[in-house]
């Protein structure tokens, strides 16, 4: 899926990999901003700082575990 769609799928709760993140890597909505698989937590806008290059808009996908 692509960075909009990812966005919108967390808004709704939804936990997301990425192509380029480990098997089991995932990040996900929170109330402070987005939170990690191991319990790390960032703001929305330095989560999308950090990954503002052409190859995060894309390879989004639905986390399985």
């Amino acid at each position: 899926m692509t960075k909009d769609e990812a966005i919108k799928a967390m808004a709704e709760g939804g936990k997301l990999t990425h192509d380029s993140f480990t098997s089991d890597e995932w990040v996900a909505e929170s109330s402070v901003g987005y939170k990690f698989e191991d319990g790390c937590q960032c703001s929305i806008f330095e989560f999308w700082q950090m990954r503002a290059g052409p190859s995060w808009n894309n390879g989004w996908s639905i986390f399985n575990n």
